[in-house]
C-alpha cells in the first residue's frame, strides 16, 4: 500500500525546524507527522534542494481518458448495442487495439452492467 501525501505546508516546516535546535522526534511529535517522514523530507531536501513530492510512475492505461469518453458516449446513444460493436467502434479511434474483454472491464468500473434478455420457454 502507499504512503499517504503529507500536506505541501508541513514539510518545509519539517525541514526547516532542525535548524531551530529541535531533533526530528519533536519535529514529528509538534507536526503530527512520523519520525520517518521528518527524516524523509530532510533527506530530500538535502538531495535534490525540493519539498515537493516526485511524480507517481505506472503502468499507463489501456484506454486513455478522452477513450473512456468516447466509450461512455457511445453507451449513452445505444443502451442495447453489443460489447463486440462498442469495441470496433472504439478500436477505431484508438491508437493500439484493446479487446473486448478490456472494453465490457472499463464499462463494469465505471458502473455499466452487462445485462441480457431473459429468453422465454417456447413449445
Amino acid at each position: 500500500m502507499g504512503k499517504k501525501p503529507v500536506d505541501s505546508s508541513v514539510r518545509p516546516q519539517a525541514v526547516a525546524l532542525p535548524y531551530a535546535g529541535l531533533n526530528q522526534t519533536q519535529i514529528a511529535r509538534q507536526r503530527n507527522i512520523s519520525r520517518h517522514c521528518v527524516e524523509n523530507a530532510i533527506k530530500k531536501y538535502k538531495k535534490t534542494g525540493q519539498y515537493n513530492d516526485f511524480l507517481r510512475t505506472g503502468r499507463p492505461k489501456r484506454i486513455p481518458s478522452c477513450g473512456v469518453r468516447h466509450l461512455k458516449r457511445l453507451v449513452k446513444d445505444d443502451r442495447r448495442i453489443s460489447a463486440a460493436k462498442i469495441t470496433s467502434d472504439v478500436n477505431a479511434s484508438l491508437p493500439k487495439p484493446v479487446s473486448t474483454r478490456t472494453v465490457r472491464r472499463y464499462l463494469r468500473d465505471h458502473g455499466y452492467e452487462y445485462v441480457f434478455k431473459i429468453k422465454t420457454m417456447t413449445q
